[in-house]
């Protein structure tokens, strides 16, 4: 495993992006480490170990790996800056994803109930089901979704 001084030496960083500092195998002076891999994110391979850059950015600020996984604030995975950065669990992480390609009323948690014809507002947390009502007015139900997430979800609520 690459420790933060191999780090240092390799890297230095910049606007999320680790930057060699001299001319490597992989890589000129100047330029930005890393590729996207298949889901996204860019990764690297140092010394035959393959690390995923925005693990190695906690690792270059904080002086060790994250104990839980990374999540990326705005949803962004390629946006590695440090500050976009936080510690989660799987479920806090998984929360924080965009909403669903088959989502069909645009927003997080809104669905249309066809009996009652009526937009509806509900989530889940942990197992356990949270429900803020049905309403007439999208921009109403909007609003709920938004609270019901804050009140369920605290800061990995995100509002799209």
């Amino acid at each position: 495993m690459i420790t933060q001084a191999e780090l240092h030496e390799i890297f230095y960083y910049q606007d999320g992006n680790l930057i060699y500092k001299k001319k490597r195998w992989k890589g000129n002076a100047g330029q930005i480490a890393g590729s996207l891999d298949g889901k996204g994110y860019l990764r690297i391979r140092i010394n035959w170990v393959r690390y995923s850059i925005h693990r190695l950015i906690w690792l270059y600020h904080y002086g060790k790996f994250p104990k839980k996984l990374l999540d990326h604030i705005d949803g962004n995975r390629l946006n590695n800056k440090i500050e976009n950065l936080r510690e989660a669990s799987y479920y806090e992480n998984n929360i924080n994803c965009v909403k669903q390609s088959n989502n069909t009323s645009g927003y997080k948690n809104i669905t249309w109930n066809k009996e009652k014809q009526k937009w509806q507002v509900k989530c889940n947390s942990y197992g356990k089901k949270y429900h803020a009502g049905y309403f007439v007015n999208l921009n109403d139900a909007i609003e709920a979704a938004v609270k019901l997430r804050e009140k369920v979800h605290g800061n990995f609520a995100k509002h799209c």
